[in-house]
């Protein structure tokens, strides 16, 4: 199957309220039929540059608008059967648009004429509708604009009139106990009024109320494994089957990013400097959701710095000075340990990585028992989940640290062999006069290098690094 799929923002949702939703807050200006017209036409003819539309593959237009297809201030009257005349024109099989309930229900009248339009046109028309869970409680709780009774009468207009319907599911919503129980209800009730069931992964885009709620702690997201079973358990339970679902994990993921207002300077040592939540929010998305870029297969973890963001700093440079010498040096993830987490080399100017200082000279022996303890854990947790996603592990930071000792336990807790990259001979020998610049020695660095060739040599498909 070949699809297009075109997000066009035109007018603002009438509702806006969903704690998930970013797009129905922003308000757009409303696109007359002529822009809307030359919008879609420019959109697919991108689609079948980037996609091969083969002539006897079945193809799908997606229009999606935040918020409702049937709405006047969003869509105009006369645009609904010019996209189809389009996707007509074009090829399409298939018309997917999002509507809300309420103005199915309103405008069933118009609804039905459309639909019956498409038919004619040898267009299936399919109403998508975010159910997101069969439960009027919870969407109560998640702040949706209709209730379940709402629904099935919309679905039963469109599905009456010959039209289809796609309802999305979310998977890992706040404020439910069990999910896979409420996952089981909810494909249930699909298979008895839709036609088409789309489970999506929850995720917090900033500036939503689930984003607060992240930010407090009071909901998590889950990684694609978690996702996944919990979808298999409830498609088992349920006795749904495969074909009627459809899913898709990451389409609405992005980096947590605070908004600027938001943003503090975070100085000082201690607990509310281990586990300040926007550390805890990054944490979440870095062992949970994000993914390292797969070509990198050597972890190399290495200690923050004073200086931010850390490449700045004479320790990162001088490291990354012989790094660069690798011909493999591409394949090599640089993942900085700090009070503020597990830190990808990518996200080093991201906030709040590159907006806090903690004073190490203000440590105790309570703070120096806590920040091991809490980077133990997040450590543990990075390599429990990202175990399949290199293929050798590297440490090149002071074997007398709490990070050091905080990695080599968190590693054996996981069962995976880091390979230290630093001489402890030459360490111990050489520190007092380097102070804290010693891992800038050349006789380190030098030995750091030999290390890392050495095991990357030993790789039976890595024998260069670059395959």
């Amino acid at each position: 199957m070949a699809e297009c799929v075109i997000i066009t923002y035109s007018g603002k949702c009438f509702w806006g309220k969903c704690i998930f939703c970013p797009f129905g807050q922003k308000e757009k200006g409303r696109k007359s039929c002529e822009e809307l017209k030359r919008e879609v036409e420019e959109k697919i003819k991108k689609c079948k540059e980037k996609t091969n539309f083969d002539e006897d593959e079945r193809k799908v237009l997606k229009f999606f608008n935040s918020g409702s297809f049937l709405d006047e201030n969003q869509i105009p009257a006369e645009f609904r059967k010019t996209l189809i005349d389009i996707a007509r024109k074009h090829g399409f099989d298939s018309v997917v648009v999002e509507v809300v309930p309420q103005f199915v229900i309103e405008k069933r009248k118009e609804a039905c004429s459309l639909i019956k339009y498409a038919l004619n046109k040898g267009v299936e028309l399919w109403f998508a509708m975010g159910l997101e869970a069969a439960d009027d409680d919870i969407l109560a709780k998640i702040n949706k604009p209709f209730s379940i009774k709402q629904f099935v009468e919309a679905c039963k207009i469109i599905r009456s009139c010959g039209g289809k319907v796609r309802a999305y599911l979310m998977v890992n919503l706040p404020f439910v106990e069990d999910d896979i129980t409420l996952l089981v209800k909810s494909l249930a009730f699909c298979k008895d009024h839709t036609d088409k069931a789309v489970l999506i992964n929850t995720y917090a885009r900033p500036g939503t109320a689930l984003f607060k709620l992240w930010l407090e702690g009071k909901w998590h997201p889950i990684s694609r494994k978690e996702f996944e079973d919990r979808v298999k358990k409830a498609l088992e339970l349920s006795g749904v089957g495969e074909n009627f679902v459809e899913r898709y994990y990451e389409d609405y993921i992005c980096p947590p990013r605070i908004p600027k207002k938001e943003r503090e300077f975070l100085t000082g040592v201690g607990r509310e400097y281990l586990l300040h939540p926007h550390f805890n929010l990054w944490h979440d998305y870095i062992v949970k959701v994000y993914e390292p870029p797969s070509f990198k297969k050597f972890a190399l973890f290495l200690p923050c710095s004073y200086r931010k963001p850390y490449s700045k700093s004479a320790t990162h440079r001088a490291i990354l000075r012989k790094l660069v010498q690798l011909s493999f040096y591409g394949r090599i993830h640089q993942i900085m340990i700090s009070n503020a987490g597990v830190v990808p080399r990518e996200f080093e100017n991201e906030y709040p990585f590159n907006s806090y200082d903690w004073e190490e000279w203000k440590e105790t022996e309570e703070v120096q028992k806590e920040y091991y303890e809490v980077t133990r854990q997040r450590l543990e947790n990075y390599i429990r989940e990202k175990k399949d996603n290199y293929i050798l592990w590297f440490a090149y930071l002071k074997p007398d640290s709490l990070s050091y000792r905080a990695l080599m336990n968190a590693a054996r807790a996981v069962g995976v062999e880091i390979v230290d990259c630093v001489d402890h001979d030459i360490y111990h020998r050489i520190k007092e006069t380097y102070g804290k610049q010693v891992l800038t020695h050349p006789d380190l660095l030098d030995g750091m290098m030999k290390k890392i060739k050495e095991y990357v040599k030993k790789c039976p498909d890595f024998s260069d690094g670059k395959k």
